[in-house]
């Protein structure tokens, strides 16, 4: 018999380098919870744009960043991830030449980065 391993909630913090000036320093740090696996991009994505869809099962991922607004602390709200969130995501990341949003849909929906010890 298979025994189901348990799961973490969370993400540790994840920590990205933007290729982009909208954040300063440019380096975004979140944590996720696991979402649906199916629908991972195991398509490269240089010519593909996030769905609707997809863009709202990432936001919903997120669930906690560090970022500021000078230098004081935006709360990682609903309304906050959607006001500021979807410009976000279609950011490059630094040195890997693919958008933030298709590695945080892999990352979030790869069970693996989930299970507990």
């Amino acid at each position: 018999m298979a025994n189901i391993k348990k799961l973490v909630g969370l993400s540790e913090w994840l920590e990205y380098e933007l290729d982009s000036t909208v954040l300063d320093p440019p380096i975004l740090k979140l944590r996720v919870k696991p979402i649906n696996g199916m629908v991972g991009s195991d398509v490269p994505d240089e010519n593909m744009k996030l769905s609707a869809v997809l863009i709202e099962m990432v936001i919903d991922a997120i669930q906690e960043w560090d970022i500021a607004d000078a230098g004081e602390s935006i709360p990682c709200t609903d309304k906050n991830k959607r006001l500021h969130l979807p410009f976000l995501l279609g950011r490059r990341i630094k040195g890997k030449d693919r958008m933030l949003g298709f590695e945080i849909l892999d990352y979030a929906g790869d069970v693996e980065n989930f299970i507990r010890p």
